[in-house]
């Protein structure tokens, strides 16, 4: 039982480093025999822990995600984005969202608008929904801040953002060129409609690593928050 549950908890964490799990790697990885390894996988699989993307491939299943943010660790959580996030509502006024990249999806992790303000950026308003990485300042920012290899492995798997979502990175050449843009830049600009525009820079975790991002919503008239809300938000946040 004892080795059994060692061969369950290195999967689990290989699952954890990578976007996706490829059966062929993880023969030559881990040792395992073809049997044995497809007997544990499938094992995984029927407890929710891991979930088929395709054939020979894995991915980290909903239970792992549902399991970790429970109890303290949720209002743990809560409480640091909601302060945050006030604060920079309060300091500017306008809309504010905060996302979070957690094995290998873009989650929004709360919005917070100020009264009499009209304006919505695009994504739901749920906590902890996943998101597309394409159609968001947040989510582009938190796309180019994966390394190479999350990044191709996402795509892969989402495919390239459709002209709707991403007109200037409609091929991978032109999504790499956007992506070293971001990185160079540390904040993105992004035009929601005609009228609103909205305002993304990264944060860094307990780690160390950039995997938060906090976005401000306002109107094309108030071009001069751009900086301002860049400054503001890096400065709260790390």
């Amino acid at each position: 039982m004892i080795k059994v549950t060692a061969k369950l908890v290195l999967l689990l964490e290989l699952a954890a480093r990578r976007r996706e799990l490829r059966f062929s790697d993880l023969l030559s990885e881990t040792g395992l025999g073809r049997s044995n390894l497809s007997h544990l996988l499938r094992s995984l699989c029927d407890n929710g822990l891991l979930v088929r993307s395709g054939h020979g491939r894995y991915a980290l299943g909903n239970k792992l995600f549902s399991l970790f943010f429970c109890g303290d660790r949720v209002a743990l959580l809560q409480q640091i984005v909601s302060r945050c996030a006030n604060n920079i509502m309060y300091e500017f006024n306008e809309l504010t969202v905060v996302t979070a990249r957690h094995q290998g999806q873009r989650l929004t992790l709360l919005k917070t608008r100020p009264q009499g303000k009209s304006h919505q950026v695009n994504g739901s308003g749920e906590r902890y929904q996943r998101a597309s990485w394409y159609n968001t300042a947040s989510g582009r920012m938190l796309l180019a801040l994966q390394n190479d290899e999350q990044i191709k492995c996402l795509v892969e798997e989402c495919g390239l953002p459709s002209a709707e979502e991403w007109p200037e990175a409609a091929t991978t050449e032109l999504l790499w060129v956007e992506i070293r843009h971001i990185r160079q830049q540390k904040s993105l600009a992004f035009a929601v409609d005609a009228d609103v525009r909205a305002i993304a820079v990264p944060a860094q975790d307990f780690s160390g690593e950039w995997s938060l991002c906090v976005s401000v919503a306002f109107l094309q008239a108030l071009n001069s928050v751009i900086r301002k809300s860049s400054i503001f938000c890096a400065n709260t946040l790390q």
